[in-house]
């Protein structure tokens, strides 16, 4: 296997509950994504990584969220608060870059441009960065347990509405649900390309 998914296994041990990839879900991405992380999905499969801190998901259960542009996205990753790692690609430009939606802020930001965005992404990122609220994730699992596969933890109210990012404005709930109400109440998504 890539180092660089070695180094996310180490920094994000996989969890009991991962659920591999179907053949159909491998051939629909064979030609878009690396084969290392095909290969990755197959060896360990889609679900909580680091107890939950990040999942691993099945970039068509994400083609839907708000902000992902699926003629050009293709979602990765989420973290334990609803944000989404995506991957873009628009050969035209000769352009790969990964990225953050933000959901909470309703902003997308890209913070790796290269022709391997994706292993760079996986080979370092880790629970340290300010990023995955690794610190108050921890507090929110204490108070309301872990999320379901479909569940995040938000702030409310939301941090673009006011709210702030410590344990007494975290509720526990439904990914997508959350992510429409934050799009009625903060509007689409400010793209920063």
């Amino acid at each position: 296997m890539n180092i660089c998914f070695e180094n996310f296994i180490k920094a994000f041990p996989p969890s009991d509950n991962l659920t591999k990839p179907t053949e159909e879900t491998i051939a629909k991405y064979e030609n878009l994504l690396p084969a290392d992380l095909l290969e990755f999905w197959k060896e360990y499969g889609f679900g909580d990584y680091g107890g939950g801190l990040l999942r691993v998901i099945n970039p068509s259960d994400y083609e839907e969220a708000e902000g992902v542009n699926i003629s050009v996205d293709i979602p990765l990753l989420t973290d334990s608060f609803g944000d989404i790692f995506i991957f873009r690609s628009i050969p035209a430009q000769n352009l790969k870059a990964v990225g953050i939606l933000n959901v909470h802020f309703r902003n997308r930001e890209f913070f790796i441009v290269d022709e391997d965005c994706i292993e760079e992404l996986f080979g370092g990122i880790n629970p340290e960065m300010p990023m995955m609220r690794a610190e108050l994730f921890q507090e929110a699992v204490q108070k309301f347990g872990k999320p379901e596969p479909n569940e995040i933890f938000f702030f409310a109210p939301a941090l673009a509405m006011g709210g702030g990012e410590s344990i007494e404005f975290v509720q526990k709930g439904d990914a997508f649900t959350h992510y429409a109400m934050l799009m009625a109440m903060a509007g689409d998504f400010k793209a920063q390309y």
